[in-house]
């Protein structure tokens, strides 16, 4: 496609087409080009929103009925970052919906009206805290360590996103919800990221030998203790590693800081030595170690409560005049 000549906005412009023409098989053609243009702008909140925390993010790329994405280029992003530039999405996509719908009641223009009044709702429930949507990641901060009132805010978003959908009469919106219910359910556990790594330690045969332990089979996984080495008060860079009922049996070099597990992977024999392959995991979840102060938190949770207030209160009033 000539398109993608330009690179990015090519690629952007590409996709954005793809999902008026997907949109105008369900909607008139023009219903389909504004719902797309207010996807658009709602992306534009994320990327604004990344930029001025200095973040560089990709151009937004459209999907079909799933909406579009933007992504950050940093590997790690801390969750207060995280909670910053989803916030930025569903706070520009509500007013500029808000203004849209404004705009066609004024002049008369049900197609603008009516497309406006569909975003606004998609928006709303982009904004409930699910993963992966925008909300997910905004409650997360505002309710940071306290798992009780996650768990109870959750309850309550359950029940309202099954009550917007009822009351809209949408059965689409309640489906979405169940499976992101769903989507959500299934990942509560997966938000520690993990690295692995791997290291080759040479081990003395004898230390086996003496303390009566069995060599380890070749592809048996066995898990090993490990310790950091210091020099007096300050930590070298190297592990001290401890096998089951042999004690130390040497160190390896490791630039990680946040180790869960390490685990002997495979074990060679050569001559009078073992040779193992140590597979080491890394928590890389950086909001574990993170703080935020309690003002953050309430600053955040302030801001959530009236974006999904405001919407529910505007998507009322609209829906009246529809």
């Amino acid at each position: 496609m000539i398109w993608l000549k330009f690179g990015k906005i090519g690629a952007t412009i590409t996709t954005m087409l793809m999902s008026i023409w997907a949109y105008a098989l369900v909607y008139p053609w023009k219903f389909a080009l504004l719902l797309v243009l207010l996807i658009f702008i709602h992306e534009i909140g994320h990327v604004l929103t990344a930029k001025y925390r200095g973040l560089q993010v990709t151009a937004p790329t459209f999907i079909p009925f799933l909406g579009a994405f933007v992504m950050t280029k940093s590997k790690k992003l801390s969750l207060k970052e995280k909670g910053f530039v989803s916030l930025g999405g569903p706070v520009l996509g509500a007013i500029s919906s808000i203004i849209c719908f404004i705009i066609g009641i004024h002049y008369g223009i049900s197609w603008f009206s009516a497309a406006s009044f569909l975003f606004l709702l998609i928006n709303l429930v982009n904004s409930f805290p699910l993963y992966p949507l925008d909300g997910y990641w905004i409650l997360k901060v505002a309710t940071y360590q306290n798992r009780r009132t996650q768990g109870i805010l959750f309850g309550l978003f359950i029940l309202l996103g099954f009550g917007v959908g009822i009351y809209f009469k949408s059965l689409t919106i309640c489906i979405i919800y169940l499976l992101l219910l769903i989507e959500t359910w299934l990942t509560r556990n997966n938000e520690n990221e993990k690295k692995v790594f791997t290291r080759k330690l040479n081990v003395e045969k004898s230390l086996f030998l003496i303390n009566e332990v069995k060599f380890p089979r070749k592809r048996k996984e066995i898990e090993l203790q490990f310790e950091p080495d210091r020099n007096g008060e300050q930590e070298t860079g190297m592990l001290k590693v401890f096998f089951p009922k042999v004690g130390m049996i040497g160190r390896i070099q490791s630039e990680f800081t946040n180790i869960k597990k390490l685990s002997v992977a495979e074990t060679m024999q050569y001559g009078e030595h073992l040779v193992f392959t140590v597979k080491g995991e890394e928590d890389i979840n950086n909001s574990s170690q993170e703080k935020i102060q309690t003002k953050v938190k309430l600053s955040y949770g302030i801001a959530y409560f009236l974006l999904v207030v405001s919407q529910l209160i505007f998507l009322y009033i609209f829906s009246g005049t529809i």
